[in-house]
């Protein structure tokens, strides 16, 4: 399991598991386009949500096609809080 999740690990998961690739010079845009606008589907949204459940144990929300990058980021990371706390 990581210890952090920032807009590169959500790019490392579309690329590795949903076939969708963000070059390093769109990766700020993405941060702020919503996970359909880049380019992930219905199906794709499963798979993302298994990987950040097996490797952060976060459970994402349903909406997440309409979250963007930095709402993935931001809802990762504040799980994250909410744990320690």
């Amino acid at each position: 399991m990581f210890d952090t999740f920032t807009i590169e690990t959500l790019r490392a998961i579309l690329d590795e598991h949903v076939g969708v690739d963000i070059g390093p010079d769109e990766l700020q845009r993405a941060d702020a386009l919503t996970l359909e606008e880049i380019g992930v589907d219905s199906l794709a949204v499963f798979e993302i949500q298994s990987v950040v459940e097996r490797d952060f144990d976060v459970r994402l929300p349903a909406q997440l096609l309409g979250m963007t990058g930095g709402d993935v980021v931001r809802y990762v990371e504040l799980a994250f809080i909410g744990e320690a706390a």
